[in-house]
């Protein structure tokens, strides 16, 4: 999340995870559809940059996922830091885990087969 905030977003509306030095999505450049996850990169940058109507269009799901991540980052923080111990059971964590990851990757696929 604080990497993105060095990187530019890229006009295309993905692509900006090749300032990483990764190279460009191999699903995209042999189909030419989005992959589940392009544009993800770029729709975190413009979150970072305070462009939230650019970040939902790079990725609808990006914000999100966004903020999802923080979330648990501040989770898991905390819990690091107070040596907290979940009072529910592991599979009622691992299931809102489960589905959310469910979600976002069926956007994705859904997004493949209906892209133009």
């Amino acid at each position: 999340m604080v990497v993105a905030s060095f990187l530019t977003p890229s006009p295309a509306g993905h692509g900006t995870h090749m300032q990483l030095g990764l190279p460009p999505c191999g699903v995209f450049a042999t189909t030419g559809r989005p992959c589940p996850t392009c544009g993800m990169t770029t729709s975190f940058a413009h979150i970072m940059h305070g462009n939230l109507a650019d970040a939902f269009a790079a990725h609808p799901m990006g914000p999100i996922v966004f903020l999802y991540l923080g979330l648990g980052a501040v989770y898991f923080f905390t819990k690091y830091l107070f040596r907290y111990r979940p009072v529910m059971p592991r599979p009622l964590l691992l299931w809102p885990n489960v589905a959310f990851v469910a979600t976002v990757m069926g956007y994705g696929y859904y997004r493949f087969f209906t892209w133009p």
